[in-house]
């Protein structure tokens, strides 16, 4: 599944479920206290947008009256996963409804500084995450296994799918993820350079993996210049452990990144 910039990697937290009503004739909007990041509807009777000129507000219809009962889970810049339970009223009991994790603060509007796209779906983004779109970018230490397992692009940000398996007893729970622009092969009595590339969210991360389990995570960032010299590398550190593990992507794999399918073409 599926948030601003931050060079700490940002855990997922679902809320629990609420309901939610609307209806063919009336805009429900729907205000979250942080940036929309992927929006992903259980039919496609829910018609669903982000506001122009906000980040944080989602506006529904529905496309026909007296649909069957369905759901809607909203995933925000700060890693949480909100969920609706959906269904058709002729009259809303709510027409805004204002969502926050602090009953007692209502959240604002958050004017958008640029022109941003609309959220990305996450059920596209999932159903991708089955399709092994890299092969041999791996690492592997003390029975847990690293991989690169798919490199997607849409609106100039960038998706980095990976897994991570985990064959030993004891289990394996991630302590952080970084991602850093490195030269392939510095000059000759020259330090290494190298800089950190701040994730725009990180899904997956709220369970460990246990023996014998995968456990799987998309990585989002901004689109960042780099020549064919560098390559991105890709951290995972062990939280009271020591199988950190390491994946470079190089400049031409980058450059493949295929464009993020759409959940229709799936």
């Amino acid at each position: 599944m599926l948030i601003g910039s931050s060079a700490q990697s940002q855990q997922l937290f679902c809320e629990p479920c609420l309901p939610l009503e609307i209806t063919t004739h009336k805009t429900v909007n729907v205000v979250f206290p942080y940036a929309l990041a992927g929006v992903e509807r259980g039919s496609a009777d829910i018609l669903a947008q982000k506001a122009p000129g906000a980040d944080n507000i989602l506006q529904l219809k529905a496309r026909k009256k007296g649909f069957i009962q369905s759901s809607l889970s909203v995933i925000t810049a700060q890693g949480k996963l909100y969920c609706f339970v959906v269904d058709y009223a002729d009259q809303p009991m709510q027409l805004t409804l204002l969502v926050t994790g602090q009953p007692k603060t209502a959240p604002g509007v958050m004017l958008s500084s640029s022109n941003l796209a609309l959220p990305v779906d996450s059920t596209a983004l999932l159903a991708a995450l089955g399709k092994k779109t890299i092969r041999n970018i791996r690492d592997a230490k003390g029975n847990a296994v690293f991989r690169l397992t798919g490199l997607f692009t849409q609106h100039d940000q960038l998706y980095f799918a990976v897994s991570l398996r985990n064959r030993a007893a004891l289990s394996y729970q991630i302590g952080a993820v970084r991602l850093f622009l490195k030269d392939r092969k510095p000059a000759k009595r020259t330090a290494q350079q190298q800089a950190e590339i701040s994730p725009k969210w990180i899904s997956g991360m709220d369970n460990a993996s246990k023996h014998s389990s995968a456990q799987f995570l998309v990585i989002a960032t901004d689109k960042f210049p780099f020549s064919k010299r560098q390559y991105l590398a890709i951290e995972l550190s062990e939280k009271n452990g020591s199988r950190n593990l390491r994946l470079p992507i190089s400049a031409r794999k980058l450059l493949r990144a295929r464009t993020l399918p759409t959940a229709t073409d799936l």
